[in-house]
């Protein structure tokens, strides 16, 4: 039976506004949903960005349809600042099978003639001549060499362990405006009788997102015998930034 098909449009505002194209069918079914859902025609993990010129901004995105499509959803970017270049990584998704999602990566690189500033960007997705869906996302282009500001916090503060319960470790880098370069970290200081794992990832990127957290986990040597509490020093490093934050760990 032929199924009688239209294109509605539906306008959603929040925290991140968005505007999507939603495929309503005589049966009752739709294609709904905004730009914060993973519901969402076309949505992004995060919609914001930080970059300086020669530095790459990322913006993950996800495509997911109730039924599959015809022809590959093709993507495409409008809003571009003066001399930068973007591409996606694939251009075209096919929702043809399985789950009917897929994925892309938008990569826009700005040059040194890019003016520093706020753009909205608009990304696109079509099937043939429709609409699959839109998704808004803000990218920032800071001058080249400017300093470019993170938060550093570590949890706990203090804690105990033992030779059969580790502590493990939560390092958060916070940067609410952006950063481009990746956050380097490094575990530092203690005493005798404690071990230490690296920092895992010891190297965070927060391009496209404004937190992102590594875990180490510190125990007591098995046969040591420690009495005395301890400190060490987490240290966070990008570009010319420097932060630092101090834990203590006592035996039990």
């Amino acid at each position: 039976m032929q199924r009688n098909c239209s294109i509605k449009i539906a306008f959603s505002v929040c925290a991140l506004t968005s505007t999507l194209f939603l495929f309503g069918c005589s049966d009752g079914s739709s294609n709904s949903g905004n730009n914060n859902n993973q519901n969402s025609p076309l949505s992004l993990t995060s919609a914001s960005a930080t970059t300086t010129p020669g530095q790459p901004a990322l913006f993950n995105l996800n495509l997911q349809s109730l039924s599959s499509t015809l022809s590959p959803v093709a993507l495409s970017v409008s809003g571009l600042p003066t001399n930068a270049t973007s591409s996606f990584s694939p251009n075209q998704i096919a929702l043809n099978s399985g789950s009917f999602t897929g994925s892309s990566t938008l990569t826009v690189t700005p040059d040194a003639n890019t003016p520093p500033g706020t753009y909205n960007l608009l990304i696109n997705g079509t099937v043939g001549s429709l609409s699959f869906g839109t998704a808004q996302a803000t990218l920032i282009v800071r001058a080249a060499g400017s300093q470019e500001g993170f938060s550093l916090s570590v949890s706990p503060s203090s804690t105990f362990v033992s030779q059969t319960l580790p502590a493990t470790f939560v390092v958060t880098i916070s940067a609410p405006s952006g950063i481009s370069q990746p956050v380097n970290l490094s575990v530092s200081g203690g005493g005798a009788g404690y071990s230490v794992t690296n920092i895992a990832p010891n190297s965070l990127n927060l391009s496209g997102q404004t937190t992102a957290t590594a875990t180490f986990t510190i125990s007591l040597i098995t046969g040591a015998t420690v009495i005395s509490p301890t400190t060490f020093t987490v240290t966070a490093s990008s570009g010319g930034s420097t932060q630092s934050a101090s834990v203590s760990v006592q035996p039990q």
